[in-house]
């Protein structure tokens, strides 16, 4: 997920994106989206993307019903969870639609617990 910038309340998603894995880590399949945050898009010199690149995107309230689709009964990963999550659940908040996911995990904090040999716990870096 991209945002416009860092408060949920405020700003706005920018970018969606999902990739389904099933129980033994198979990617059973893949989608992302620009979403129009109907605002100017934020800090550019981090997430890079331009108004420019949002022209023509979905709104967030015409791509929910899909993500809601995709998410349905599914563990929701990202790394700094919290974040992502404070901004999907406004957004939706801002739709007729209803997230079904029971359990979040998140890889930033999975990594804090683990203790892996690395300089930082960027998502960048553990991916590496």
């Amino acid at each position: 997920m991209e945002t416009t910038d860092l408060i949920p309340d405020v700003d706005r998603v920018l970018q969606v994106a999902v990739t389904l894995v099933d129980a033994h880590g198979v990617v059973e399949g893949s989608w992302s989206t620009l979403v129009d945050p109907q605002r100017h898009p934020g800090s550019v010199h981090v997430h890079g993307i331009t108004a420019e690149r949002l022209v023509g995107a979905p709104l967030f309230v015409d791509v929910a019903e899909k993500l809601r689709r995709l998410t349905a009964g599914r563990v929701v990963v990202a790394h700094n969870a919290q974040f992502d999550w404070a901004f999907l659940a406004e957004e939706m908040r801002r739709t007729p639609h209803v997230l079904d996911v029971e359990h979040r995990l998140c890889t930033r904090n999975l990594a804090r617990r683990l203790g892996p040999p690395v300089l930082d716990l960027k998502l960048a870096t553990l991916a590496a």
